[in-house]
């Protein structure tokens, strides 16, 4: 690299994208588990489109330390059921990639249905979650801990997604209308984009909170489960950040146009950004 020369922005900017974006060059994980810097996934299942990334962000590649956020998009094939979770693990604490690594592995088997209320088993999940992080914590001599959201998905007369979180990741819904949130949490931002406040509720506690929603869904929509990295400028979708994701996700990108895009340069957003994205497919003649 001559002198002149400078690690470039991505493809996908949104606005400005501040000086970090075009000078932190991704330095690898100083860590004896190295997380991979970027996941990406696709599938199709259950009449569904599946777009899943988890993209380091600026202030993980600048100081060398790992992407802390984790997904899963699990199809339960007894049950006809996506179950997508998505989970941040908390920055202060140097192990919670392992917290949110273990909560996004564990929750899609924890919140199988009641037999009797068909209702998934959310409080006894995350519970249980929280036990075994603490657990890991134990064994690692580490405190870990890590935001989490989950959505269950079946088909109705329309597709049904059952929420549950736990902390401040998100899950919105993209419509003809534009965005809406329908579940977790959005912080509030003072005037240059800055959440006013960086505390939120975890895995594990002694008393687990959640709060939980069901929306309804169906084709020409698409569902969007997110860490605060994306939910943060993106927030209630009706600025800048909002029209660029409604226009490339109105229709399920390729899979690495998909983890570019969560990537996307903007000032002062330099957190861990992790986004699961579910469309309902479109009939065949129409693909």
């Amino acid at each position: 690299m001559t002198q002149t020369d400078a690690p470039t922005v991505d493809d996908q900017v949104i606005g400005d994208p501040g000086r970090a974006a075009r000078e932190v060059a991704a330095a690898a994980p100083a860590h004896t588990l190295c997380w991979p810097d970027t996941a990406v996934d696709a599938a199709e299942a259950g009449g569904l489109v599946v777009r899943s990334a988890s993209v380091r962000g600026v202030a993980h590649r600048c100081s060398g330390t790992p992407r802390q956020d984790a997904y899963s998009a699990v199809w339960q094939q007894d049950l006809a059921a996506l179950v997508v979770t998505v989970c941040d693990g908390v920055g202060s604490l140097d192990s919670s990639h392992e917290a949110a690594a273990l909560a996004s592995a564990r929750l899609p088997d924890l919140v199988r249905p009641d037999p009797d209320t068909g209702a998934p088993h959310w409080a006894q999940a995350f519970d249980a979650v929280s036990a075994e992080i603490d657990a890991l914590s134990a064994a690692r001599g580490a405190p870990m801990a890590t935001t989490a959201v989950c959505a269950r998905i079946t088909r109705r007369a329309r597709y049904l997604a059952e929420i549950a979180w736990v902390g401040d990741s998100a899950a919105y819904l993209l419509t003809e209308s534009g965005w809406s949130i329908v579940g977790g949490t959005i912080k509030t931002m003072d005037g240059d984009g800055s959440p006013l406040s960086s505390a939120t509720a975890a895995l594990p506690s002694a008393a687990v909170e959640f709060s939980t929603c069901t929306v309804e869904f169906a084709a020409g929509d698409a569902l969007f489960v997110m860490t605060d990295g994306v939910a943060d400028p993106l927030g209630a979708g009706r600025g800048e950040v909002g029209a660029a994701l409604a226009s490339w996700w109105r229709n399920p990108p390729g899979a690495l146009d998909f983890a570019a895009q969560v990537g996307f340069a903007r000032r002062s957003f330099d957190d861990d950004r992790t986004v699961v994205g579910v469309w309902p497919a479109a009939p065949q003649g129409d693909r």
